[in-house]
């Protein structure tokens, strides 16, 4: 049965019997923590639960934490999301506006979509850290 290492700086298992390649290589971690087997089976070589991933805890050793949300990603779809619908929307107005052929009530509303879609495009979402601050995101309104 193999002995293994955890490195929870790299989040990773080191097998001893590998570890002269690993130094020949400038590889073998310094902060290494010997582990079970166990630990080993349950960390290292299975799948991790559904929405976890391997992480380092806080005693040094593997535990299983959540897999981390980006949440400015999070807020650009949904913005792409928002331009999308809003593109929809106004697709027709633009062939109608382009053929000369549009009312003065799809003008005024393209225009209405027009600035929504302004709005949309110039927030600045690279402050999104968090749920919280996801959640806290003020939208602009739709137009009627």
């Amino acid at each position: 049965m193999s002995k293994y290492f955890y490195s929870p700086s790299k989040n990773a298992f080191y097998p001893v019997e590998l570890k002269k390649d690993y130094v020949n290589a400038g590889a073998w971690p310094e902060d290494l923590i010997e582990v079970t087997n166990a630990i080993y089976h349950e960390y290292g070589d299975g799948l991790a639960p559904i929405n976890k991933v391997r992480v380092a805890g806080d005693d040094g050793l593997p535990a299983w934490g959540k897999i981390p949300v980006d949440y400015v990603a999070k807020a650009e779809n949904e913005r792409r999301s928002r331009l999308e619908e809003a593109n929809n929307v106004t697709t027709e107005w633009f062939t109608d506006l382009q053929l000369g052929v549009i009312t003065d009530e799809d003008k005024a509303s393209l225009i209405l979509w027009r600035a929504y879609i302004k709005e949309l495009k110039h927030m600045d979402l690279t402050m999104v850290e968090d749920e919280t601050m996801f959640e806290a995101i003020k939208w602009p309104q739709t137009p009627d």
